[in-house]
């Protein structure tokens, strides 16, 4: 199966082909320029890169956020356009379980691994899971189990959230990957006290996307059901409703 794969859940993003579960090509993108810029070009230059064409492409695949609105709507709306006209299914999965996924490839079964992503207004996105094992024998973890919700807060709550949940240290460290660790990390460090916490790189979110879509037990969706996860209301919704304006579509 080839598939190619789209992340515009940060300004940078990353895009990805995979066939059969390995990575032929990915890249980040330029975050001077913004998504609109260089989809589909981008799309097109990457399979380029992979000796291969929009034809030969069986699956889709998109992060659905949480991000940037805009940023999250051109690249699901790109990807619904391809896939429209390829007659083809997309592959949606949400960015923060999709990097702990990776995260867990590192760790062993019964491990916590988080992401810890850099939202707007000062806030992290941040979401928390249990590596577990569906198969016996296993030594790596093949599924994830929601420990901490997906959320949207200031570091300190996001932190404290993850304290009240998480409570005594396990036998395990807690492993945490994220572009907000450099500017809040230690805040969940200090919410955590006693817990190994360790940060962990994953590489690029499109080439992790890409290779969990591979996988001919991942479900796909048709091209209008693909949707964004957002976590907070847009800064225009918010003032509407700060000013008791009302909201369209509400």
């Amino acid at each position: 199966m080839l598939v190619l794969a789209l992340d515009t859940s940060t300004r940078a993003g990353s895009v990805a082909v995979a066939r059969d579960g390995a990575v032929l090509v990915e890249s980040a993108g330029d975050p001077s320029r913004t998504q609109a810029e260089r989809l589909p070009e981008w799309l097109l230059a990457t399979l380029g890169a992979a000796g291969h064409t929009l034809a030969d492409v069986d699956r889709l695949a998109v992060l659905s956020g949480p991000g940037g609105f805009t940023g999250l709507r051109v690249g699901l709306a790109t990807v619904q356009g391809l896939a429209l006209g390829l007659e083809r299914d997309v592959f949606v999965a949400s960015t923060l379980e999709v990097l702990a996924w990776g995260t867990s490839q590192q760790a062993p079964v019964g491990a916590v691994v988080g992401t810890w992503m850099r939202g707007m207004r000062g806030e992290v996105f941040t979401a928390a899971y249990r590596a577990a094992d569906s198969g016996v024998g296993r030594q790596t973890p093949s599924r994830l189990e929601a420990v901490v919700e997906p959320l949207v807060d200031i570091p300190e709550g996001a932190a404290a959230r993850w304290r009240d949940v998480l409570g005594e240290p396990g036998i395990h460290p807690i492993l945490v990957t994220g572009d907000a660790w450099d500017t809040s990390g230690a805040t969940l460090v200090d919410a955590l006290q006693g817990h190994v916490i360790a940060h962990v790189a994953v590489g690029l979110p499109a080439g992790l996307l890409a290779r969990l879509a591979c996988d001919p037990a991942a479900a796909g969706v048709a091209p209008h059901a693909v949707a964004p996860t957002y976590l907070r209301k847009p800064d225009a919704v918010v003032a509407r409703e700060r000013d008791g304006a009302p909201v369209p579509g509400a």
